[in-house]
């Protein structure tokens, strides 16, 4: 990283005010994204696509017995439904699918790189029954989760420049701890 991108770390930082989830857009195809978020990220974005997916279900009239129950038994409320990613999630049928198989292929990542199996995944079986409740419409622009300086001016953005926003806001806000050392090679990109 050179001294010009370290300082522009802070910069991302204090203007990420949607830090508490996302969906690192990184790849057009949803199983290629995951396979190229780093190892710290797999298991932690696998609990928030479960939680955006959930609460998209519940957007559109999923009730307690349409979602799936979490660790403690009761029925998962989901989570943020205000956040731009989730609201992104379910604007329609094919952003949810996209997410959907973002969190499989994010689920395959998991047990390649953990040797274990992720308890979202019992969780993603019962939504993808559920996604028939969101609107069969295309994929709209994706939910832009980077603050202002990478956003230019845009909250949201066709998925190829989605991509390339969410790429260099990767390299930039997540350098300091992103590591690869679980078995899956850093991206290209990275």
């Amino acid at each position: 990283m050179t001294s010009d991108s370290a300082k522009d770390l802070t910069r991302f930082k204090a203007c990420d005010t949607m830090g508490v989830m996302n969906i690192f857009v990184t790849e057009i195809n949803p199983i290629d994204a995951s396979k190229s978020l780093c190892d710290k990220h797999v298991p932690k974005m696998i609990v928030e696509s479960t939680q955006m997916l959930v609460s998209a279900l519940r957007r559109h009239g999923a009730g307690d017995d349409d979602v799936p129950l979490t660790k403690s038994g009761t029925p998962h409320k989901g989570g943020y439904k205000n956040h731009p990613a989730t609201v992104w999630t379910g604007d329609s049928r094919a952003n949810a699918q996209w997410l959907e198989q973002h969190a499989y292929g994010l689920c395959d990542e998991f047990t390649l790189r953990f040797n274990k199996d992720h308890a979202c995944f019992q969780q993603l079986l019962v939504v993808s029954e559920q996604l028939w409740r969101i609107p069969d419409t295309p994929m709209t622009d994706v939910a832009l989760c980077v603050g202002e300086e990478l956003q230019r001016g845009r909250t949201h953005a066709p998925i190829g420049d989605a991509v390339d926003v969410y790429r260099e806001f990767y390299r930039i806000d997540k350098a300091e701890f992103a590591k690869w050392d679980k078995g899956t090679d850093a991206p290209e990109w990275w």
